[in-house]
């Protein structure tokens, strides 16, 4: 069973999925008044709400013989599969590649041999006939919102169950549980980060307070200097001004010899 970004990187790529559907299918939906039920078989999947539905439209047999739909199809679901992945911060599909380039060459491979308009006709036959819907990957809530008596939905369905037969989704789940698995492989990193947070807060605080200590004891030194130093050159000021004027009163009088 997927882990919960897993089953959130399956739930992103099951929206875009029907967002594709119908914008594929929107120019070849046919009305049909055909009641029906739906029994659903799945292995701890909650795929849709109801068991017993009226289908209101269908897809035209047109659509699945166009091949330029087929192409937008298998080009949106590479964007599909790419940003379900990247919602979930996984750059890299590793599941199927190494590399960035590796990857990418992979599942495009992967989507161009497998995502076709044949397959997917063959499983929206299946569901239309039968009225189930066979999803193999365990534990993963797939398209709970889709209304299966839509007939872009059921495409939709179709689609989804193409990627799981052939490992695409599975592709996408398994690279994200990789990197979560590789992110909390080591629990004692999260209780260093918190230590090491701890003793940086505690370092800076003495710091600080040092800082602060050195700052008043400059002041302290700097009043006791400097205002003494003020004080002696203010009295020195003071002595030179008076002997200054005690000279000039202190000079004899002028002593011209009369003849």
């Amino acid at each position: 069973m997927g882990g919960s970004k897993s089953k959130s990187a399956v739930e992103s790529l099951s929206k875009q999925v029907t967002n594709i559907a119908s914008s594929v299918t929107q120019d070849c939906i046919v009305n049909v008044t055909q009641t029906q039920s739906v029994s659903m078989r799945n292995t701890g999947l909650q795929l849709w709400g109801t068991s017993s539905v009226k289908q209101a439209t269908a897809v035209s047999s047109k659509c699945f013989q166009d091949s330029n739909k087929q192409n937008i199809i298998q080009n949106q679901i590479f964007a599909a599969v790419k940003n379900a992945a990247a919602a979930e911060g996984v750059g890299v599909l590793s599941a199927i590649g190494g590399s960035q380039a590796a990857a990418d060459t992979k599942l495009a491979s992967l989507i161009t041999n497998n995502v076709t308009m044949s397959n997917i006709q063959n499983e929206y036959n299946s569901i239309m006939q039968d009225q189930v819907i066979d999803a193999r990957n365990s534990g993963v809530q797939i398209a709970h919102d889709i209304d299966i008596s839509q007939g872009s939905s059921v495409f939709a369905s179709a689609i989804m169950q193409v990627l799981e037969k052939h490992e695409i989704t599975n592709a996408l789940t398994a690279s994200v549980d990789q990197q979560t698995s590789a992110k909390t492989s080591n629990p004692l990193d999260f209780i260093a980060n918190i230590v090491g947070n701890v003793a940086g807060a505690i370092s800076d605080s003495f710091i600080a307070i040092g800082a602060i200590v050195i700052c008043v004891l400059g002041a302290i030194i700097y009043l006791v200097i400097g205002g003494g130093a003020s004080v002696v050159s203010d009295d020195n000021e003071t002595t030179d001004e008076v002997p200054e004027a005690t000279q000039e009163e202190e000079l004899p009088p002028s002593t011209t010899t009369r003849t």
